[in-house]
Parts: structure tokens; sequence; C-alpha cells
């Protein structure tokens, strides 16, 4: 079964949180997922489940324990927020063994003690565990807030020695440095990832009717792609749309700036983020695809590769393209020489997409350049976009008479408004017409496609004029 929020619907909160607890099986709202449940009870000595905040894994793992009857055989130990004492989570651990039916007998009691050593505990688990002949599942949830080294470290230990009756579950939204590249070498490792817990447009459908909303297909394949299968943003729309009185035009609109996904959003991540981290979120949300390079370009910045791939590796909603390295897939480069411009400032881009459209350049990047040049570049491949201009470019000097190379100076990234790309400029000499200072100019390229004259808004196919708004 799956629902949407990890930490909300894993085992009963409180006190005793992290000891050991049995998971129960979840009620109401809840989805069976029996594909998964058979890779989980086929899986290998150690499994890792590891997936972004609301894909459904605390849920996924205790359905599946109440279904297959495991709640004797399983140890549950939930890692509080930022756990970083390495004696409270292996007391954690020794508690929930000793609670399932074959632990009980085996594990022995220990007590909290002044400099009681982490590294001892281990130990001593892996003396009283050897002699294991019947199965315990020890299950590790929220395992990313485990904060101590030590701790980590320990829990490698136990990993890598433990009997071949001790299955193992890591849950957490992102994985641990712990050796595991050995067990997955060794056929040791089972791992379920954020692409297996993502729901399937059926399982969509059944969330949606637990809820007791019914949409008809095309709405529901809406949603379903808005949503890419998350369980939490499922869930959240289910809430929504249970007595909304135009359910597919809800449907048809929704997405993170939904009030209870944003809140959602903002708690499980952003909050989490360090101010460099917010600061590129921020300035790269209106993208569908970004590149380290691009990144650097909104934020005025650099690292946006190095922070691009660190929270791939969280987890946290960013996805590399190139599922191989990581990297970005293309790179552009105007060739500008700038041996003799005085002020070679780069000043940002701007990107726009063409709703519905499909193919070459219905994502564009906007640039203008230090030689005075204003270029489109298809988002997709970095190759330029013939139609705009001539070959994918325009002159920003036309219509401004004589401007001595190098000092056209950049002041702002290109901007879409109604239509229109405004460029910020400042360049000497221009005197002053129409009683306004030419001295700082707006320039705009018409941005009407010619085979939709009448829409404004978004950036469009076709030829473009630059024109002196001043």
């Amino acid at each position: 079964m799956a629902s949407c929020d990890d930490r909300a619907m894993g085992p009963d909160e409180g006190s005793g949180a992290v000891a050991g607890r049995v998971a129960r099986p979840g009620t109401g709202g809840v989805v069976s997922r029996p594909g998964l449940f058979e890779r989980l009870a086929a899986s290998a000595r150690v499994t890792v489940v590891s997936a972004p905040p609301g894909s459904g894994k605390t849920v996924l793992l205790r359905s599946w324990i109440g279904e297959a009857g495991l709640g004797e055989s399983t140890a549950w130990v939930s890692v509080g927020p930022g756990e970083t004492d390495p004696q409270q989570f292996w007391l954690s651990v020794l508690g929930a063994l000793r609670r399932t039916s074959a632990g009980s007998g085996l594990v022995q009691a220990v007590s909290a003690a002044p400099g009681l050593d982490g590294w001892a505990i281990v130990e001593r688990l892996l003396k009283d565990l050897a002699p294991l002949d019947d199965r315990i599942w020890l299950v590790i949830d929220d395992v990313h807030e485990l904060g101590s080294d030590e701790a980590k470290r320990q829990l490698e230990l136990l990993v890598m020695r433990g009997p071949p009756e001790l299955r193992m579950v890591l849950a957490g939204r992102h994985d641990l440095r712990l050796g595991l590249h050995r067990l997955r070498l060794e056929g040791e490792l089972t791992e379920l990832r954020a692409a297996d817990l993502r729901f399937t447009v059926a399982e969509a459908r059944e969330l949606l009717a637990a809820a007791g909303v019914d949409l008809p297909g095309p709405a529901l394949g809406m949603l379903y792609e808005r949503t890419e299968g998350w369980a939490a943003g499922l869930r959240l729309a289910a809430l929504s749309l249970a007595g909304h009185e135009d359910p597919e035009r809800f449907a048809a609109e929704f997405s993170g700036s939904e009030r209870t996904v944003a809140e959602y959003l903002l708690a499980e991540v952003l909050e989490r983020q360090g101010e460099e981290v917010r600061r590129l979120l921020l300035r790269t949300s209106v993208l569908e695809r970004v590149s380290g390079e691009l990144a650097d370009a909104l934020t005025g910045g650099s690292g946006g590769e190095r922070i691009l791939q660190d929270l791939e590796a969280a987890n946290a909603f960013v996805v590399a393209l190139d599922s191989e390295t990581g990297r970005e897939r293309w790179k552009y480069d105007p060739h500008i020489d700038t041996h003799d411009i005085p002020f070679p400032v780069c000043r940002g881009v701007a990107y726009f997409r063409l709703e519905g459209a499909e193919g070459e350049c219905a994502e564009r990047i906007l640039t203008n350049t230090v030689d005075a040049r204003l270029i489109a570049i298809d988002a997709r491949t970095g190759a330029l976009c013939r139609e705009f201009g001539t070959n994918g470019q325009v002159s920003l000097l036309t219509g401004l008479g004589t401007v001595e190379r190098g000092y056209y100076v950049v002041t702002s990234p290109p901007t879409i408004v109604r239509g229109r790309v405004i460029v910020g400029a400042r360049f000497p000499g221009c005197g002053v017409r129409g009683g306004r200072d030419l001295g700082r100019v707006l320039l705009a390229a018409a941005g009407r496609d010619r085979r939709h004259p009448g829409q404004h808004g978004t950036h469009r196919h076709g030829g473009f004029d630059v024109s002196d708004d001043g």
C-alpha cells in the first residue's frame, strides 16, 4: 500500500518513536501495490528504499509488513531528525530487535550508561545474532537523518557482517555511504528508488477513488502528468479535489503552486536547504531543464553544477537528464572576441516555453551578448533557433546609429513582457530624442507568432524586428 507523507504515516509517534516499533497495516486512502510487495519479499540481504519526501516509502514498508504477516519478525527503528547520539541510536536498534520473536531469546539487554560505546553495542549484537536461524527484518526508517559519522560507520559494520537471516531495510531520502557498492557487486543488494515507487495511472485512479474522486480519463491523465506519479502530489490533489465544483479544471491547473503542495515542499524540502541552494532553486524554478552553467547565469554565482549534483544525490526533486554522467547535455559558445571590449559583463538569460508545442525550439533560451546580439537557443539541444531573426540572432545595434565597439554595455538579462523580448543596455553619445534620454535604452524584439498574430504572453515562432522603445 502507499500514500503520501512518509513521516506522518509511519509508526506511531511519541516519546518512544525511536524505540523499535512494529509496522501496522495502513487504513483509508491507501493503494495495494503487490508488485512492490513481491520485490520486497524476494529481496536480498540488504534493501535500500531511497526516494524524495512524499514518495510513500514508510507506508509501503509498513503495509507490506502488515499484509505479509511479518509483524512479529520485524524490528522497526525510526531515526529522529538530526540524530547525533550513537548510543541512543544503537539502544533503539537493540530494543527493536529484542521485541521480535526470534530476537527476544538471543539479544541481551543493554542499559544506557555514560561512556557506553556504540562499537561495543554493535559487536555485542553481532555476537548475539550469530546463531540466528529464523529471519528478522530490521527496518531503519529515515536513515538519512542519522547525523553521526561514527554511527554510520558502525551501521556499515552491521550491514557488512550481519548474519544471513538478518535482513536489513534502509529507507531514506538519499543513500548513505555504507559500502553498498560491494553488496551490489555480490548480488546482496536490492534497490527501490523514486522511479519504482512512482504510481501508475491505474494506481492513481485507485487512490483518487478511495478519496471519492472520479476523474474522466483525460483529466486523470493531465493530473498524472503534472504529478509524475508522485504519491504526495496525488494524495494532496485527492484531498483538494474531494467536493471541488469543477474537478476537471482543477486537475488541468494543478501544480506546485497549489497551497497544500507548496506548504509540503516548503517544510520538507526548501527549509532544509542552505541559502545558496535556495537561491538556485528559486532562480531556476521556471525551468524544466537546467544545466550548471545555466544555473550560474541565472543566479550570478558559481558552483551550479556541484549544487545540482548534490541535489540529485539527495533525491531533492532534481533528476540528471544524462543518467550516465549527471552532467550538462550541451553547451553553446557565442564566439565573442572580447579583447577590445572594456566591459565584458554577462547579465544572464531568459527562458520560455510555447505551451502545447513540441519539437525544435519549443523551449528557448534567450541571451544578450556583450557584442550587441540577441541570441535564441533551443533549450533541449543548444542549437540556434534558425527562425529567430537571422539564423537565430538579432543585431541590437539596428537603428542606434554609430556605436563604437565595446561601448554597448548590457545592463540586464532579457525579459519577456506581453510577447516582447525586452533588453536593457547603456551606451554613450546617443543624445536625446522624443524627450527621453537614450543613454539607457530599452530595445524590444516583437514576439508575436506570424502564424498566430493574436497570441501574447509567450514568445512565439517567427521573425523578429528590433525597434527602439525610447
